[in-house]
């Protein structure tokens, strides 16, 4: 399990007597949050959720998830050949010189 990064200037607190709708507060400390912020970044952005720790407190964490990077061996359009004007000689990407012919 990877370490927990609190964000830094942060308070988030919940008050009981609060609306329903009122879900947390959150003071920051500027200075101690942009340190933090510029430090934890990517692409202009800081990504945190709001979690609730055992002992019922809330605290703010760094949110790490990235989405998998989808690699995945494509061809493009103008490369391949069409599937309806090929034999079993052509390659993904070259016609054969029987189907290459235009009649």
């Amino acid at each position: 399990m990877a370490e927990k990064n609190f964000v830094d200037g942060m308070k988030v607190t919940r008050n009981e007597k609060a609306p329903d709708f009122v879900k947390a507060s959150i003071g920051v400390n500027i200075g101690d949050f942009l340190v933090w912020a510029n430090k934890n970044s990517k692409n202009g952005w800081v990504n945190f959720q709001i979690k609730e720790s055992k002992g019922g407190k809330l605290y703010a964490e760094l949110d790490t998830w990235e989405k998998k990077s989808e690699n995945p061996a494509t061809v493009s359009n103008e490369d391949s050949v069409n599937p309806q004007n090929r034999c079993s000689d052509c390659t993904a990407t070259e016609q054969c010189a029987n189907c290459s012919i235009p009649f």
